[in-house]
C-alpha cells in the first residue's frame, strides 16, 4: 500500500504546484493592466516636476532680465545725460 501512496502523494504535490503556478500567472496577468501604469505615472510625475522647475527658472531669468533692462534705462534715461546727477552737478559747476 505504501508503494502506491507515495507516488500518488507526489503526483498530487506536483499537480498542486503546477496548478498554483497557473493560478498565480492568471492573477498576475489580470492585475498587470492595473499595476503596470503605476511606475509610468511615477515617471510622468517626475518629468512634470522637472518641466515645472525648468519653466520656472527660465521665466525667472527672463523677468529678471526685463526688470534689469528697465532699471538700467531708468537709471540712465532715454537719451538724457548719461552721467547721472553727479555729472549734471559737475557740468553746472564747470567741471
Amino acid at each position: 500500500l505504501e508503494e502506491f501512496v507515495r507516488p500518488f502523494s507526489l503526483s498530487l504535490r506536483l499537480f498542486g504546484n503546477i496548478f498554483a503556478e497557473e493560478v498565480l500567472l492568471l492573477i498576475v496577468s489580470t492585475l498587470a493592466p492595473l499595476l503596470a501604469p503605476v511606475p509610468i505615472m511615477g515617471l510622468s510625475l517626475l518629468f512634470g516636476l522637472i518641466q515645472a522647475i525648468v519653466f520656472t527658472t527660465l521665466t525667472a531669468i527672463y523677468i529678471g532680465g526685463v526688470v534689469e533692462a528697465k532699471a538700467h534705462l531708468h537709471r540712465h534715461g532715454h537719451g538724457h545725460d548719461h552721467h547721472g546727477a553727479q555729472g549734471a552737478l559737475a557740468h553746472a559747476h564747470g567741471h
